[in-house]
């Protein structure tokens, strides 16, 4: 009976404040633990995605960077196919990428006449093209280009010794015919500047000023890339443009921070510089290789394996670089058979 009582006054009193304590601390640390596994779970369903979308726009800006590389110097004078502006590290380098349109004849303009001056291009409003130079050949020349049609005339080479490469745009306004020029067949090209004022502003590199004596002309694809807006801005792309369609700065991958570019020139297969010699003339410091490097971020700050940018301690973003090196075939053509023709000559 006594031992009855007991029981019952024991259960009557419920659990003391250790047991209370015990129990609350063992509660925290349980729920702590599965607060902690069920974050850890939210942060990896947020972070995986994003670093899946910064892997694909680095890695999909690269491959567009890569084809339109490969294509440098097609039927285009190697001096003039890459042209550079550099940045120095921590700014993004920009490019300018030039090579022909496989749908348009390329072709050479005729020596001035003996004796008279030789206008530039851009001032004047016919151009003689060796009808024979027409590439690929045309069964009927006058027909090569269409009114209306926006061409390039582009320097062979730095035949004016004024240190920069001539490249400029104009537009037929008239369908070519058949004439002579200093006693030769010649192909008569009428033509006014195109609106495309800035291609000549391209780099440092570039102008305007060309002699019909060192020309070639055809339809040039000039195709820039650089990295806008420059961090620490939210959202900065890679950009890309073809000035010969006249259009605006284009974003073709999200996210990316940072573009450079390293050259190899001439026959060389190991040394890159950055940037390589100012003016590319002479074939031996004509870019034949060119290694670029995309850094892109995550869209998100301060996910798991976030590291601070250079620019702001709060710009934590997941970031990761991917690098190509291309080999410009056109240029490296090019090279070589300069090479032969000085050990030939």
């Amino acid at each position: 009976m006594k031992q009855g009582a007991r029981q019952l006054e024991l259960a009557e009193r419920g659990y003391s404040l250790v047991e209370v304590m015990v129990a609350l601390v063992i509660t925290a640390v349980i729920m702590t633990s599965v607060y902690g596994m069920l974050r850890r779970g939210q942060e990896s369903a947020m972070r995986e995605p994003e670093i899946s979308a910064l892997q694909q726009s680095t890695r999909g800006g690269l491959s567009m960077l890569d084809r339109d590389l490969t294509l440098a110097g097609f039927k285009t004078p190697g001096a003039m196919a890459i042209s550079w502006r550099d940045g120095g590290g921590s700014v993004p380098d920009e490019i300018t990428i030039v090579y022909a349109d496989r749908e348009v004849p390329t072709a050479k303009t005729r020596v001035c006449r003996r004796g008279l001056p030789c206008e530039l291009i851009h001032q004047s409003s016919v151009l003689n093209l060796n009808p024979g130079s027409l590439t690929p050949m045309q069964e009927d020349p006058e027909k090569a280009y269409s009114t209306d049609s926006v061409l390039f005339a582009v320097e062979a080479s730095d035949c004016n010794r004024d240190e920069k490469i001539g490249i400029y745009p104009f537009r037929v306004t008239r369908e070519p015919r058949l004439g002579r020029n200093g006693g030769l067949s010649a192909l008569l090209v009428y033509h006014e500047p195109a609106p495309l004022s800035e291609v000549w502003r391209l780099t440092e590199n570039f102008n305007n000023e060309l002699h019909p004596d060192c020309t070639i002309i055809g339809g040039f694809h000039v195709v820039q890339y650089r990295v806008h807006s420059n961090p620490p801005d939210l959202h900065p792309n890679l950009e890309r443009r073809e000035l010969n369609l006249g259009e605006d700065w284009t974003p073709v991958a999200a996210n990316i921070e940072n573009l450079q570019f390293a050259y190899a020139t001439g026959s060389s297969k190991d040394f890159m510089d950055d940037p390589p010699y100012p003016i590319p003339i002479d074939p031996m410091t004509w870019v034949t290789r060119v290694k670029v490097t995309v850094a892109g971020r995550s869209e998100s700050a301060n996910l798991r394996g976030s590291s601070k940018g250079e620019h702001s301690d709060d710009d934590a973003h997941i970031r990761k670089s991917f690098s190509t090196t291309v080999s410009l075939r056109n240029l490296v053509a090019q090279v070589q058979e300069q090479t032969k023709s000085r050990i030939y000559n």
